[in-house]
């Protein structure tokens, strides 16, 4: 196994996107007819009508793939629909408030956003996969606003962009897929599982050994699939 995994941003992302990209979910969702438009409920993340034929072949694909992989249904309509990892955010999330309450003294100037940089965005850092919240950075744009003030500040928007919102994940973050395969699929314990990986011989995983501890190897893998499969 050799995914690429550069762009996706946590361990759970990479799990989910192996998950995505194994052949048993390839085969189901390949059944899907060519007369069946999903690219709709692709866009919004979500399946629009779960009556209509589109919605009822998503879910009966989506019970498929639950079945077979032993995920969370709900996991696996994200999964149909793409909405995991890089593809579940917005790159650019567009509101418009009445700002007509507030008086032009009470607009912070932007030389006061490049002094006070911390108090002036908001940096919302929830990124589990049940959150409300997106990852982003919240940025204040009023009726004085120019390009040249955004443009002024955005090397301070890319590095809390870099510094806030990354989050680390594993140097082979695919060893939880790997252990997946042979714990739930193929019916194997963990601690047996644990000495192959110990031994380099998990199926998958060409890699040294990083964890040498049981105890933290199980809770590697229990984080990361926790509320993605039925029976961890």
């Amino acid at each position: 196994m050799d995914y690429k995994h550069d762009s996706l941003k946590t361990n759970k992302d990479v799990f989910l996107d192996c998950l995505a990209n194994s052949p048993e979910f390839i085969e189901i969702a390949s059944k899907i007819p060519d007369s069946i438009f999903i690219g709709l409920d692709r866009l919004i993340g979500k399946i629009q009508d779960p009556h209509s034929a589109t919605g009822k072949e998503l879910l009966a694909r989506a019970s498929e793939i639950s079945q077979k992989l032993k995920i969370r249904q709900p996991v696996a309509v994200d999964l149909l629909l793409g909405n995991y990892g890089i593809h579940k955010f917005p790159k650019v999330r567009f509101c418009q408030h009445n700002t007509s309450h507030i008086s032009t003294d009470s607009i912070i100037s932007y030389q006061s956003v490049l002094e006070t940089i911390d108090d002036t965005f908001d940096k919302n850092m929830d990124s589990s996969p049940n959150s409300q919240n997106d990852s982003y950075i919240h940025l204040e744009i009023y009726a004085q606003t120019t390009k040249q003030d955004i443009d002024n500040i955005w090397p301070l928007i890319k590095e809390l962009q870099k510094n806030y919102l990354a989050e680390n994940k594993s140097k082979h973050p695919e060893l939880a897929y790997c252990i997946y395969r042979q714990k739930v699929l193929a019916n194997r314990k963990l601690s047996s599982i644990f000495n192959d990986y110990l031994q380099n011989k998990l199926d998958g995983y060409n890699h040294e050994p990083s964890v040498i501890d049981y105890s933290d190897f199980r809770k590697y893998y229990l984080n990361i699939v926790k509320g993605i499969l039925l029976n961890p």
